[in-house]
């Protein structure tokens, strides 16, 4: 007797009651459960009520064949990998060669033979549990894969991605006018001293989930998070007629978001204009990253002191699209002296 969870449950179509009655018996025998049909209709009617995992299948039956039987079963995308044996008379060998080239797995000869009727059944319900197994195989596959493609779209932009997809790889670019901004909260570090750490990290992740939707609004993109700060870039991935007023309305959107999701963190930006290197680095934890000197004077710029307030550089401030105060010249780390002008971020 099969175990539980190998018990089956076996269709068997022949109009003949005699024969339905033999098979019962000795399925019955072999410890399997057993639904039967008189014709081809009403077989296509079990098939379409109930869950079988085999199929005995007399293909000479009056009206609907047993050939069109498989016809329809191999039309049928959610049947059409159930097992099939066809019943035939032991002479009539042409009759089973259509059935096996119709998708019949197997077939069983009349008058039935109870050692080959079992070894046959086994065989094909054995068959049945493989490719079941298989069936499940590829989809937990296809679950994985699908994990990998969001895992590596939350580390690289979509159109990296792509790329690396269709290639194998991200070719480093070189980009002759980016806008760049960084973008950071004020104060962080004795702010993180101050505050309970659960209350940090959902501060910070209301920070980074706001930034993100505002970005993708502007029609910029977000590059990366460092610690409290998100690094946005405008025209480098996909183009953006004002990349640099766009980084401006982001960051105010920001403040004014800030202000009403988590009130008392202040935010403070930096914004360059310029010529910029992009790619992937890494082999074993993929990271999309941008180099160069506009990177490294909006770094700089969003460390100038105050909060709500986005400094930006002579090579920015022609794109603004609106007023900023000159505060002068002001020494940058390996930038040297840069003009700098100070947008107030009032939160529009």
């Amino acid at each position: 007797m099969p175990e539980a969870a190998d018990r089956a449950r076996i269709l068997v179509v022949d109009d003949e009651a005699f024969n339905r009655d033999v098979l019962v018996q000795e399925i019955e025998d072999l410890g399997h459960d057993v639904i039967t049909a008189v014709d081809g209709v009403e077989a296509l009617e079990v098939l379409a009520r109930d869950s079988v995992d085999l199929v005995l299948l007399d293909i000479m039956m009056p009206g609907l064949s047993g050939y069109e039987v498989l016809r329809r079963l191999a039309a049928d995308e959610a049947r059409r990998e159930i097992p099939v044996i066809v019943i035939s008379a032991l002479h009539d060998i042409e009759a089973v060669a259509k059935g096996i080239e119709l998708g019949a797995l197997d077939y069983l000869p009349k008058p039935f033979e109870p050692m080959i009727l079992e070894a046959r059944i086994e065989a094909a319900l054995e068959r049945g549990r493989w490719k079941s197994q298989e069936r499940r195989y590829l989809a937990e596959i296809e679950r994985q894969r699908q994990r990998a493609d969001e895992l590596l779209s939350a580390l690289l932009p979509q159109e990296a991605v792509a790329e690396l997809t269709a290639t194998g790889t991200v070719q480093p670019r070189f980009h002759a006018q980016v806008a760049v901004m960084f973008l950071d909260i004020a104060g962080f570090t004795p702010l993180t001293l101050a505050t309970p750490l659960p209350e940090v990290m959902a501060g910070l992740t209301r920070f980074v989930d706001l930034a993100e939707r505002v970005v993708e609004d502007q029609g910029l993109e977000k590059i990366k998070t460092v610690g409290d700060a998100v690094i946005v870039t405008g025209d480098l991935l996909r183009p953006h007629p004002d990349p640099v007023a766009a980084c401006a309305a982001c960051a105010e959107a920001l403040v004014a978001g800030m202000a009403r999701i988590q009130p008392g963190w202040r935010l403070r930006g930096g914004v360059s204009y310029g010529p910029v290197v992009s790619g992937v680095i890494g082999r074993r934890r993929f990271g999309f990253d941008v180099w160069g000197q506009t990177v490294n004077a909006a770094a700089r710029l969003a460390a100038l002191p105050g909060t709500d307030r986005l400094y930006v550089d002579a090579a920015a401030y022609p794109h603004l699209g609106r007023e900023a105060v000159s505060i002068g010249t002001r020494p940058l780390k390996g930038l040297g002296e840069v003009e700098v002008r100070r947008l107030d971020l009032r939160g529009t």
